[in-house]
């Protein structure tokens, strides 16, 4: 969703890049909780672009954080294995909501349990010791 990327985007350079994280992820995290909630069409779509611009205002904030952490001399080989984790992670949330619908013939497990990932995400961002990027360039 391009409107979170150039909101949180223009947000980062006021809050930082890890609080901007923070706020995408916390969208993210309510669109999950409105998807539980969810009993129209409507709904269903508020709950997409809620979740859409999470996840479009948090995706470039992993670049920022990741330069402030490491330094632009890693930020190469740290960025290919975040975004291969990311991948693998990605593909197998459906798996797994797949297998929760079969089991017990609702998404809502898999909803919330969504919303508790995003929820964990901005918990462990807190400990993130964000340095100058020009410190390790």
């Amino acid at each position: 969703f391009r409107s979170g990327k150039i909101v949180l985007g223009l947000a980062s350079d006021r809050i930082g890049g890890r609080r901007a994280y923070q706020v995408a992820t916390a969208f993210s995290a309510a669109g999950m909780l409105v998807f539980v909630g969810a009993s129209t069409p409507h709904l269903l779509l508020v709950a997409s672009a809620v979740v859409g611009f999470g996840f479009g205002g948090g995706t470039p904030q992993i670049t920022t954080i990741s330069v402030s952490l490491f330094g632009l001399r890693a930020v190469g080989a740290v960025m290919g294995a975040i975004l291969a984790l990311i991948g693998i992670v990605g593909a197998g949330g459906p798996l797994v909501s797949g297998l929760i619908f079969d089991d017990t013939g609702s998404y809502l497990t898999a909803f919330g349990l969504g919303a508790a990932v995003f929820v964990l995400s901005i918990w462990m961002s807190r400990s993130l010791a964000v340095r100058s990027s020009l410190e390790n360039s």
